[in-house]
């Protein structure tokens, strides 16, 4: 006689929605990430998770944490999230430095960007009597003298 276990989540669909909007958070995609491949080596979702970015993080977020939702508990994922968070802390404690967000990086590239363009319309601002002046010098030259 053959049994087929056909569904063996922990939760049901509604219960798995309800967690997911719980649950789902962008800001703990790397540590979800980590959780899934270990949980998931060969699923067809690691292709797409490798190529993530903040286009399409949203979306492959809610796939990753509802695919685990059937192998893990919603205590099971908060440990790992609450694990991995500790884990980057104690990382930042031994280097000695605080990692630098991604939009301060940014704006202080805006900033000298903006600062470099404002430099270089004063240099042309200033430059552009004396191209005038060569300009007339060269018409003068060019013409016949009469």
């Amino acid at each position: 006689m053959l049994f087929l276990n056909i569904s063996k989540t922990m939760y049901t669909i509604k219960e798995k929605q309800k967690l997911l909007e719980q649950l789902k958070d962008p800001n703990h995609f790397e540590s979800d990430l980590k959780l899934f491949v270990e949980k998931f080596p060969r699923h067809s979702l690691n292709r797409e998770l490798a190529r993530a970015n903040n286009v399409n993080k949203d979306r492959l977020c809610s796939q990753m944490v509802y695919a685990l939702l059937d192998v893990c508990t919603e205590a099971e994922i908060k440990a790992y999230r609450k694990q991995a968070k500790a884990a980057a802390k104690e990382a930042v404690k031994q280097t000695g430095s605080k990692p630098k967000s991604a939009r301060t990086s940014i704006t202080k590239t805006a900033a000298k960007t903006k600062a470099a363009a404002k430099t270089t319309s004063k240099e042309v601002t200033q430059a552009a009597p004396a191209v005038k002046n060569d300009a007339e010098d060269l018409k003068k030259k060019d013409e016949p003298n009469a």
